[in-house]
């Protein structure tokens, strides 16, 4: 948090010299909560509804019993302070059982990657310039230096920018950000603000949260793409599903059955229905998956069919090392396995691009969709500066 922080300040100060402006917006860092309130806050009005949802949600937890007292108590004797720590030796150790996660910890690092460039171009579209590279070093960073001290998460710019621009804030909140997380890590004050407040009221506007940044890209996604973009969310409402499936089957197994027998790993494997099995395809690196299968689509849809095949190519590639359609990481090349025969639907698709590319260039194919959103940050920021002008001077 305060590498990040500090450095933000810094690279909106080189900023604000270099275009000598003094509206300039250092993009937020550190855990997204913060922005997505912000952003709630300036897109629904002067009331922030999210902090009402927590307080009364709150209240009626304590009400119902679903907060106790001896959870805060407990957690009170936590609040004290805690010298950093360096668990390197520790992290070396364990780096032997990473095999059975990659499939979570790769399209993790990506989709982080990925964000930290869309939070860039939404910054750049509020008239902030940063540099993507160096904001991807930052975050890096970052992340080294959390994970040193013992950090499981990693460390990144998050949406908010444009509405802490709107809201008037420039550099100074970055550092009141890092100021103010400080003591709630150093002296365990988290640990006691969860006790205190219901996790059922935390839950709902993380939901409604989510659901309202999907409103807002849909809002700025052609209608073309919408297709792609509702379908690329299926991956990860597959994997709750498995995940709800053998979590819940699983305890009630336990219960009826030998306390040392692993549902999900001694039970799950023999399950042949076709629907589950479908299912559990579905779900292996779902988010992986999300970003390929809205990928392959939006280009299927603008017809710019080598980009769809190049897209397919990688999907193709993943699915036959286990990273997505599968549980299980490895050279799937098995009768048993599933990843070869993804690969080969995947390779049925590339060929299926490559035959409609070469209709495209006999004119038996309509050309590909070309639209603004195809534009660079620049010259999007440009023409959106044109259209301004145009609907003025229509005004008068």
């Amino acid at each position: 948090m305060l590498w990040g922080n500090i450095y933000y300040v810094y690279m909106a100060r080189k900023l604000a010299y270099k275009e000598k402006r003094g509206d300039v917006c250092t993009m937020p860092y550190g855990i997204n909560t913060p922005g997505a309130f912000a952003f709630i806050f300036v897109k629904i009005g002067r009331v922030p509804i999210a902090i009402v949802a927590l307080i009364i949600g709150t209240a009626l937890g304590w009400a119902t019993s679903t907060n106790e007292a001896q959870d805060v108590r407990d957690a009170s004797k936590l609040v004290k302070p805690y010298a950093p720590v360096f668990p390197v030796q520790g992290m070396f150790e364990n780096m032997n059982r990473l095999g059975p996660y990659l499939s979570i910890i790769i399209p993790t690092g990506i989709s982080i990657a990925i964000g930290t460039i869309q939070c860039v171009e939404s910054a750049k579209r509020a008239g902030d310039f940063y540099p993507t590279r160096e904001a991807m070093f930052a975050d890096g960073v970052g992340t080294i230096l959390a994970s040193l001290f013992g950090s499981i998460l990693g460390m990144t710019v998050y949406i908010g920018h444009p509405a802490y621009k709107r809201m008037g804030a420039r550099q100074a909140y970055s550092v009141i950000n890092c100021l103010a997380y400080a003591p709630l890590c150093f002296f365990g004050i988290i640990a006691l603000f969860i006790r205190i407040i219901a996790v059922v009221a935390v839950n709902p506007v993380i939901i409604f949260i989510g659901l309202f940044m999907c409103a807002e890209t849909l809002a700025i996604t052609p209608p073309r793409h919408y297709i792609a973009f509702l379908l690329g969310l299926t991956p990860v409402v597959a994997d709750w599903a498995r995940g709800t499936i053998i979590n819940g089957v699983a305890v009630a197994y336990l219960n009826v059955t030998l306390p040392n027998v692993d549902f999900a790993q001694n039970v799950t494997p023999h399950i042949t229905d076709f629907s589950y099995h479908g299912l559990s395809n579905l779900a292996g690196g779902s988010l992986l998956q999300c970003i390929l299968i809205t990928a392959i689509l939006m280009y299927m849809i603008d017809r710019k069919f080598i980009r769809g095949a190049l897209w397919s190519f990688l999907a193709g590639l993943l699915s036959f090392f286990g990273l997505i359609h599968s549980s299980n990481l490895g050279i799937l090349y098995k009768q048993t396995d599933d990843g070869w025969r993804f690969t080969v639907g995947y390779a049925m698709m590339i060929l299926l691009f490559i035959l409609c590319e070469i209709a495209q260039r006999w004119k038996w194919i309509e050309g590909p969709e070309s639209e603004p959103d195809d534009l660079s940050s620049e010259e999007w920021h440009e023409w959106n500066r044109m259209q301004q002008s145009n609907k003025e001077s229509q005004r008068f």
